[in-house]
């Protein structure tokens, strides 16, 4: 099932792909462009986001298409994505703006440079669950009241993964990185058709987490084995193997030490293995 979802996923996403590329936007970034370029086409990107950042203005978008390494995604592996100079006042970056299918909004007087970039791997050390990835960036929380994120899925698509999957879209759900383990976000809700997420200094996550933030749209969330089985069965396995040793001792009076340490070695080999495949 997981082979026919996610490519369902990623094509919803990468609907953003054509809009990107006629919005009217004012900096480009692509690092594989020939060197040298001005920046204001996608012929004559800049090579890095510094190039775009020595150049914009309050308001101005930067859009960028495969920057390697380069703050303030570092460590991750973009396809595309924007930034956007946020003046004072409500702004929103808006990744497809004919059809509002990805927008980023702020909410507060404050300025900050925000983006929204589409991952094409996971950020994470595993996987939470059948997901698409995004990486959410503000460089300050000073002066700002909330951050918003909202995908809006299209008739069609939720028509396709339903047929496919049997999930409905109002499944889907919000994860965030923080570094160690995928959290679920505090503050989402599905209204209509749109998954909402949103940030303030009192949600998980918080403003003060935004320089940088993996995130995770999860269709189907994976559920440990432990979760599905019970937490019991190595406590249960373990004290099985015990009372099995102390019946081999005294029912076959069996005392060769060799044999004792061998049944040992293997219980406990087994005990561990039993508890990381429910872990």
């Amino acid at each position: 099932m997981k082979k026919k979802l996610l490519p369902i996923l990623v094509a919803a996403i990468l609907i953003l792909t054509p809009a990107m590329s006629v919005l009217a936007a004012d900096w480009f970034v692509d690092d594989t462009a020939p060197p040298l370029g001005d920046g204001t086409t996608w012929g004559t990107a800049f090579n890095t986001l510094a190039d775009a950042f020595g150049a914009w203005a309050p308001g101005d978008y930067i859009l960028v298409d495969k920057v390697s390494n380069e703050a303030p995604w570092i460590g991750v592996d973009p396809i595309e994505g924007m930034l956007r100079n946020m003046p004072a006042g409500e702004s929103v970056i808006s990744v497809t703006p004919a059809a509002d299918l990805i927008t980023w909004t702020k909410q507060g007087a404050g300025t900050t440079v925000a983006g929204i970039l589409y991952l094409e791997d996971n950020p994470g050390t595993y996987e939470p669950g059948e997901a698409i990835y995004f990486d959410l960036y503000s460089s300050t929380p000073v002066g700002i009241d909330s951050f918003t994120f909202r995908m809006f899925f299209p008739a069609d698509f939720i028509a396709e993964i339903y047929a496919l999957t049997g999930i409905h879209v109002d499944a889907f759900q919000l994860y965030y990185w923080n570094g160690a383990a995928w959290i679920f976000w505090s503050s989402q809700s599905f209204v209509g058709t749109t998954l909402a997420g949103t940030v303030t200094n009192i949600t998980n996550p918080t403003l003060t987490q935004l320089a940088g933030l993996p995130i995770a749209i999860v269709a189907r969330v994976y559920v440990p084995l432990s979760e599905r089985v019970g937490s019991w069965i190595p406590l249960l396995f373990g004290f099985i193997c015990i009372i099995g040793m102390l019946g081999m001792v005294y029912i076959g009076k069996v005392y060769d030490p060799t044999i004792l340490i061998t049944s040992g070695i293997i219980t406990v080999v087994g005990y561990i293995i039993l508890v990381v495949l429910t872990s």
